[in-house]
């Protein structure tokens, strides 16, 4: 009984630290467990724990509130070619061609959005396209504190009716 009182209290002090490491719940057998890795909190954006091998990789079920308009100040920023894009995308994306265009262009394409004000979140397709978008911007962008991705399988048609799912960082 007291262990059921105390759960309650742990995760509450865990959510004012801001860091929100391992959890506990309880599973259908009753039983009180565990579950590993969900993510830290900078600035009011949910990231993946582990930023030093997935540096500004937004946590899977944020950047899905993201993409469905529950969270504002972000723009999302896909790096795949126009064709892609205009097969299907998530609703108020922009594209910016990353793969095949001068590192140069691209980043200018970039400052422009940076210059919004809002929060970048860079998509692709399978998040590999992303990944190498925010590295090149993380190391040629003297400001990249509002610049992040996400790694997921993103498949939308035309209406923008989109299915995520989210791939486990590194």
């Amino acid at each position: 009984m007291l262990k059921n009182r105390l759960i309650p209290i742990v995760l509450s002090i865990l959510l004012s630290a801001n860091i929100y490491a391992d959890t506990l719940v309880q599973t259908k057998e009753n039983k009180t467990i565990t579950n590993p890795k969900t993510y830290i909190e900078i600035d009011n954006v949910r990231l993946v724990k582990d930023q030093e091998e997935n540096p500004g990789m937004l946590d899977g079920d944020f950047f899905k509130e993201i993409a469905a308009g529950k969270i504002e100040n972000f723009i999302i920023v896909y790096v795949t070619d126009k064709k892609t894009y205009e097969k299907g995308h998530l609703k108020n994306a922009v594209n910016i061609q990353y793969e095949g265009l001068d590192p140069k262009v691209f980043m200018s394409n970039i400052d422009e959005i940076i210059k919004s004000g809002k929060k970048v979140v860079l998509v692709c397709t399978s998040g590999a396209r992303a990944t190498e978008a925010i590295t090149l911007i993380q190391e040629n962008h003297g400001d990249s504190k509002n610049i992040f991705m996400a790694d997921a399988n993103i498949d939308c048609d035309k209406e923008g009716n989109c299915k995520i799912e989210i791939n486990d960082p590194l």
